[in-house]
């Protein structure tokens, strides 16, 4: 496939690329576990799967898991299941939670060739994500977020090369200042237990763009430039429609204005 968008000279460095950059997959759940799947069969070969949680039953209705994973950590899982689809391919595990950058500067040494994809969804999927994003620009590490899904939508998020494209966190300056004020005013309702409803086309959907988004930044090519950059969308099952947002760069962006890619 590569083929019908590179010329064959420059075919196998594309492939090289591709082969050697290091894929950071942070959140290894329904979204994350389609997202590496993807990547891999797709020629990734160098993974590093961080989340701190353990498969169970309820995992299997949206996740690339199976029954014989329950129990077992699903970075695990996930690494098992990747070798698989390749014998080459190496993965480094981090079974923890990240809740702060300190927590990403000792997990990941930022590198020339890596890209960063976050599904993270803890406390949620905009605090998890801008937490990515900071890290991302001030290391000037492309990075993906792969979104998420909520009730019948699957959220497909941004793609971020630092200096060059809206970040995350212009995304959501952008995304307040279209808000109707009265709306910030609204509190939401603390609800224990909450259960939002999803099934595996909705994941994957969202997995699926993600994992293409990460392998168009690791070959860093403008013949097949990532699709997803200054903008985001919306997948929604009852009519299977896309709803697509341009996000342009916003010049009082708390990360972009103050953070310097180095």
């Amino acid at each position: 496939m590569l083929a019908d968008f590179i010329p064959d000279h420059d075919l196998m460095s594309v492939w090289n690329l591709i082969e050697t950059t290091e894929f950071v997959i942070l959140g290894c759940g329904a979204v994350g576990s389609w997202v590496a799947d993807g990547i891999a069969r797709m020629g990734g070969k160098r993974f590093i799967l961080v989340d701190p949680d353990t498969v169970v039953l309820s995992n299997l209705n949206r996740s690339l898991f199976n029954a014989s994973d329950v129990g077992q950590k699903k970075t695990a899982a996930i690494a098992r299941s990747l070798h698989r689809i390749c014998g080459e391919i190496t993965v480094e595990e981090h079974q923890e939670h990240i809740l702060t950058q300190h927590d990403l500067v000792r997990m990941i040494a930022p590198k020339t060739n890596q890209v960063i994809v976050s599904c993270m969804d803890f406390p949620n999927v905009d605090v998890a994500a801008s937490l990515a994003n900071q890290f991302c620009v001030r290391n000037g590490v492309p990075l993906v977020v792969a979104g998420g899904y909520n009730l019948h939508l699957s959220l497909i998020g941004l793609s971020v090369v630092p200096g060059k494209t809206a970040c995350f966190d212009c995304s959501l300056t952008f995304l307040r200042k279209a808000i109707d004020p009265e709306r910030l005013q609204v509190k939401k309702l603390p609800r224990q237990n909450r259960n939002i409803g999803n099934i595996a086309p909705l994941a994957a959907i969202t997995a699926s763009i993600a994992s293409m988004e990460a392998i168009r930044l690791a070959i860093r090519d403008d013949r097949l430039p990532p699709a997803m950059k200054d903008r985001r969308g919306e997948f929604n099952f009852f009519d299977e429609s896309f709803d697509w947002v341009d996000i342009p760069m916003q010049t009082d962006c708390p990360t972009c204005s103050v953070l310097t890619p180095v």
